[in-house]
């Protein structure tokens, strides 16, 4: 149904008439975003971690293209935060929210 609705949305489509950086850039959030949620249903497993060094080359990739996909990042700090405390509190969903737009604006303001 996502990709159906994203098929037909004139965001995407307005961006596609610039095919040289949004439709690749499109892609790599599309595949950070499923790497990141493959790796939250296997945080448990040994060597999961391999999902996370896969997450931050295909970022480092995707900045290359588009900083666009900086955007993605606060969402994958929250799907991490979440993930690996045993009790999520306001103050730890606070700090990641925060630590995520310092990521942000280091990157943004260079």
């Amino acid at each position: 149904m996502g990709a159906l609705a994203f098929t037909f949305s004139d965001s995407f489509w307005y961006n596609a008439t610039e095919a040289e950086v949004y439709a690749m850039s499109t892609l790599c959030t599309a595949f950070v975003v499923w790497a990141m949620l493959k790796w939250e249903a296997r945080a448990h497993e040994p060597y999961s971690d391999r999902w996370l060094i896969l997450i931050a080359y295909a970022v480092g990739l995707s900045i290359g293209v588009h900083l666009l996909n900086l955007l993605a990042l606060p969402a994958l700090g929250f799907i991490y935060y979440f993930r690996r405390s045993a009790r999520p509190t306001w103050q730890g969903g606070l700090l990641t929210l925060v630590v995520s737009g310092a990521i942000l604006g280091a990157f943004w303001s260079v």
